[in-house]
């Protein structure tokens, strides 16, 4: 064989990497987002539940390692608290506590964190009524630290807040501020009408103003 054959393909061997690069953490729970980032989770076979399982525990492995050879990193917590969240909507053991302990630990460091705080409160407001308060709290101090525009999930967040406490009168305000400011999602226009129909069993007759002034954190803890 020709020498400048055999350099040429001794070169490109050197130059091809022996197995494709292992995708960062974030890209792994960008994958894992559409699939389990919601309740219920997106899952429609044994199968694809036990890739997705595999999926999870190989990462919980990996961010676990990064948060003990960094226990101060916020960054670390906060993506293991995503993870864990993920985690209890496929209903594992401890990720509850484990979600809530790292979206605690980012707050705690950084108190505005937005990201953390809608994350703690979706937690909390889709576990459990009992949670409603903390989670309106949590809404309402990530409105805060976004500033006067509206942010959506906060809004939403805290009409599911005031809806679970029985605040239907909050809720109502809630729910028509959500349809006029985002009227092409369906969602809200149905969460309003729900309201209406818990308003009319109860006899209660509370005038809601057409546009609510409630973007701001007036009221936050």
């Amino acid at each position: 064989m020709d020498w400048r054959v055999i350099v040429l393909i001794l070169a490109f061997a050197a130059a091809s990497p022996a197995h494709a690069a292992e995708p960062s953490i974030d890209q792994e729970l960008h994958a894992l987002q559409p699939i389990i980032g919601g309740y219920p989770p997106a899952i429609a076979s044994t199968r694809q539940r036990d890739a997705v399982i595999k999926r999870y525990r190989a990462l919980k492995v990996r961010l676990d390692a990064a948060v003990a050879a960094a226990p101060d990193d916020v960054a670390a917590h906060l993506q293991r608290a995503t993870l864990e969240d993920m985690g209890h909507n496929i209903d594992f053991d401890g990720a509850f506590d484990a979600a809530r302990g790292d979206y605690t630990f980012v707050i705690e460091h950084h108190p505005s964190d937005i990201t953390a705080l809608l994350g703690l409160g979706s937690l909390l407001v889709n576990t459990n009524p009992t949670y409603a308060g903390k989670a309106k709290a949590l809404f309402l101090s990530a409105q805060c630290a976004y500033g006067k525009e509206p942010l959506e999930a906060a809004q939403r967040g805290l009409f599911f807040a005031d809806y679970y406490l029985g605040h239907m009168t909050d809720a109502k305000a809630r729910s028509r501020y959500l349809v006029k400011h985002w009227p092409n999602n369906q969602t809200y226009g149905q969460l309003d009408k729900t309201v209406d129909a818990v308003l009319a069993r109860t006899h209660n007759t509370a005038v809601i103003a057409d546009d609510p002034d409630l973007e701001t954190c007036k009221g936050n803890p």
